[in-house]
């Protein structure tokens, strides 16, 4: 997040007017000093702690049978994949019978047990004679995942403070974006001095958990706040969209020359699961 102006020859989409380049400056925000901060300990709501192995909670379905009587089964994929391309196992990424036996990664049924899986689901391959899988037969082991969802949470995070939580990279898909972690409810603060034709230019939104079982986030809204001589306006409150991120800009020049405290709040909707808001 940050604000700022250019020199521009006129405006009429309703941001502040221009100034000239030597007043211009601009304040980054993710690594502003902050006034104030509030995190929660974690965002787990009625999901258990996960576990590096993730039982397959939602049952097998049978989808067809290969050559040499090999039977595929399938189930949406727990994790959130990152690669583009699943011909190899991803490092950090397997799955292991009851009896903690790897099992090997193939892209077909046609040589045995096996297993693959892509962005959307995962596929079981069991010959012939082998019983129907249980939803404790087959576990998909990720500590690679599971290092990627105690990252969203305060109480799993391995950081020394608050600080270091909220200022983080997400991923998504084969991008990574830098930004501020707020879970609901969660705030952050700044004491700032507002610039000439100040613009605060900011993309919020929630991230997906990195493990899927349990309840989603039933929404959240992001508010913006902005206090100075007793009195506090909101200029912003939206409800935050999904695994987007579209640039919003609030107009600050009416504060120019002033101290404000500048304020970002998470607010929840009827629970707190899983409303990883980052901005």
């Amino acid at each position: 997040m940050w604000w700022g102006a250019t020199w521009l020859a006129c405006r009429g989409d309703g941001r502040p007017a221009p100034v000239d380049a030597p007043s211009a400056r601009s304040i980054d925000l993710r690594t502003a000093p902050m006034a104030s901060l509030v995190v929660p300990p974690d965002s787990l709501g009625a999901r258990p702690t996960p576990d590096t192995r993730i039982a397959r909670d939602r049952g097998w379905t049978f989808e067809a049978k290969a050559r040499n009587g090999v039977r595929e089964y399938r189930q949406p994929v727990p994790i959130r994949p990152r690669g583009l391309f699943f011909f190899r196992e991803t490092p950090g990424v397997g799955m292991i019978d009851a009896d903690g036996e790897r099992v090997a990664y193939r892209q077909t049924g046609g040589q045995g047990r096996g297993w693959s899986y892509d962005r959307e689901v995962v596929r079981l391959f069991l010959p012939a004679g082998d019983p129907e899988p249980g939803k404790e037969s087959f576990l998909l082991d990720s500590p690679l995942a599971l290092g990627r969802e105690q990252r969203l949470h305060r109480r799993l995070a391995e950081v020394e403070s608050d600080e270091e939580f909220v200022r983080t990279r997400i991923g998504e898909g084969i991008a990574s974006r830098d930004g501020l972690l707020l879970p609901g409810p969660a705030s952050i603060s700044w004491d700032l001095e507002v610039p000439p034709a100040a613009e605060l230019s900011f993309a919020p939104g929630l991230v997906l958990p990195e493990l899927s079982s349990g309840p989603g986030s039933d929404g959240a809204e992001l508010v913006v706040t902005v206090t100075t001589d007793g009195e506090t306006d909101i200029v912003f409150q939206e409800r935050l969209p999904t695994r987007d991120f579209p640039t919003r800009r609030v107009d600050l020049s009416r504060w120019t020359g002033r101290t404000i405290h500048l304020a970002m709040e998470t607010r929840p909707g009827p629970t707190t699961d899983n409303d990883f808001a980052f901005v």
